[in-house]
């Protein structure tokens, strides 16, 4: 299985190259705790208390009981993995924390992190074609009519660079993002983006998702003033091209959740 839960304490990275993953280091923070800087963004835009541009994904509600019930007794050291991810017991610091990817963690990183890439690439080609079938397809989820294939390939092929060029550093429970619900997040500063302990809990599909979503972050494809995540999409593993993302209000063409929904649809139908 591609995936598996570690139980090795974290250390420095073994010889897996990983293009985009940086060592840990500490970032400069300003009075309310915000790292400081834009990485070339006009910082005066987004207010230094906003959220951090994250991912939260919270467990569909629709037979999670039962599903629960379905699952196998966890080992012992199965359900410690799961607490130390999910940061139990852990008391978060002031800002931003990191680490070392562990090997395995760097491995299945790199393996998602070229499927992510993979599917916006194949969504950019689709678009490229101007298949009339993919305006409907973004109708039902980005809630656009008529909608501009190209500018939408556009906006898909600028997530795909970002999400090859942005670094990527391990957070730990001390993080004080990573020590809420998080999976992964993109600081303010739009700089890098941080993976999160509790990410490598989640399944392939939602992992790739997740950096898709990420790179959308990075990629400033929904910078605003007073920046507030909108909701996300539903969070079932299956590509569902009917409605993901109903009741998701705003601008769905800038929601990164919405367009990494649709790009799944674009690649895969």
């Amino acid at each position: 299985m591609l995936f598996s839960h570690l139980s090795e304490p974290r250390r420095a990275a073994g010889p897996l190259p990983v293009p985009g993953l940086v060592p840990a280091r500490a970032a400069a923070t300003g009075p309310s705790g915000a790292p400081e800087g834009r990485a070339g963004h006009d910082f005066a835009r987004v207010s230094v208390n906003a959220a951090p541009r994250m991912l939260q994904r919270q467990a569909d509600g629709a037979g999670d009981a039962a599903a629960a019930a379905a699952e196998p007794a966890m080992s012992e050291a199965q359900r410690q993995e799961m607490s130390r991810r999910m940061c139990v017991g852990e008391a978060p610091g002031p800002g931003i924390d990191t680490t070392e990817f562990t090997p395995r963690e760097r491995a299945r990183l790199t393996a998602v992190r070229f499927a992510a890439e993979g599917v916006l690439g194949r969504a950019v080609q689709a678009l490229g074609t101007g298949d009339p079938h993919l305006r409907r397809v973004a109708r039902r989820i980005l809630d656009v009519e008529n909608a501009d294939l190209s500018a939408l390939a556009g906006t898909l092929s600028g997530i795909a660079g970002r999400l090859r060029s942005v670094p990527i550093q391990a957070g730990t429970c001390r993080d004080a993002t990573c020590n809420g619900a998080a999976q992964a997040y993109v600081p303010n500063t739009l700089d890098r983006m941080i993976i999160c302990p509790r990410f490598f809990l989640s399944s392939p599909v939602q992992q790739r998702r997740t950096l898709m979503h990420e790179a959308g972050h990075a990629a400033a494809v929904d910078d605003a003033p007073d920046y507030r995540h909108p909701r996300n999409c539903s969070e079932r593993d299956s590509v569902d091209c009917d409605d993901p993302c109903n009741g998701v209000d705003g601008d769905r063409t800038r929601n990164v959740d919405a367009l990494a929904r649709f790009a799944e649809c674009a690649a895969f139908t």
